[in-house]
C-alpha cells in the first residue's frame, strides 16, 4: 500500500513540500532540497509547481504540528469547563453573601445563640 503525500511542516524549510516528497519517497531531505533548487535553476516553472503542491497537499496529521493544534483545541476546551464552573461558583458565592448579610441570617442566629444558651 502506498503512502499518501502530505506536506511535512516540521522538517520544513518554506511550507514542507520537499520534506513530504523525501518521505513519501523515502529519500534524505537534503538531496530532494538539492536537486528540487537545481532542477528550478534550468526549468523555472517548476517555482510554480512548488507554490501548487504547497497549496493543495494538505499538512501531515501525525506530525507534531498537527498534535499541537489538536492539544491546543483540548485545552481552549478545558478552560471554557473551567470558565463555566467559576462562573457557576461566583454566582453561587454571591447567593452566600447575600444570605449571610440578609436579617434573615441575623435573626436566625440570633435564635441559635439563644438555644445555644438555654
Amino acid at each position: 500500500m502506498t503512502q499518501p503525500l502530505y506536506r511535512e511542516p516540521d522538517k520544513a524549510l518554506i511550507f514542507g513540500v520537499c520534506a513530504g516528497l523525501a518521505e513519501r519517497f523515502g529519500l534524505a531531505v537534503n538531496l530532494v532540497r538539492v536537486f528540487w533548487v537545481g532542477a528550478n535553476l534550468f526549468f523555472f516553472p517548476l517555482f510554480f509547481v512548488y507554490i501548487g503542491l504547497a497549496v493543495m497537499l494538505p499538512k501531515n496529521p501525525h506530525s507534531q504540528t498537527s498534535k499541537r493544534i489538536q492539544n491546543t483545541q483540548a485545552v481552549h476546551e478545558q478552560l471554557d469547563t473551567l470558565q463555566s464552573q467559576l462562573e457557576q461558583l461566583q454566582h453561587r458565592v454571591g447567593r452566600l453573601e447575600n444570605y449571610v448579610t440578609s436579617n434573615e441570617f441575623l435573626f436566625q442566629r440570633k435564635l441559635w445563640d439563644l438555644k445555644k444558651q438555654g
